[in-house]
């Protein structure tokens, strides 16, 4: 039994290595077959970006602590007995 490849030999087609130094992963097909590419080097980029924005912010949002600081200092500041005894007892 022969089997027809639409005129492409089975040990014909080779993967194309030399495309994945460029940030890119190239898949080997036949002839006349749109080829999938995946863009690793932007993808790296952005989660580089990211990285760094996340590191640049500050670690005490100094806003929220004027504000407790004068809620506490003015005698607004509330704790509510209820929820402070239930965050004292659970795990996280």
């Amino acid at each position: 039994m022969k089997i027809d490849a639409g005129g492409v030999a089975a040990g014909s087609i080779q993967p194309d290595w030399s495309s994945k130094q460029g940030g890119t992963t190239a898949v080997a097909t036949a002839p006349n077959t749109r080829t999938a590419r995946t863009p690793l080097r932007s993808d790296g980029a952005m989660a580089k970006s990211l990285v760094s924005q996340a590191l640049s912010l500050p670690d005490v949002r100094q806003e929220r602590v004027q504000a407790l600081r004068q809620a506490v200092s003015s005698g607004t500041y509330q704790v509510d007995p209820q929820k402070l005894a239930t965050s004292m007892m659970s795990d996280s």
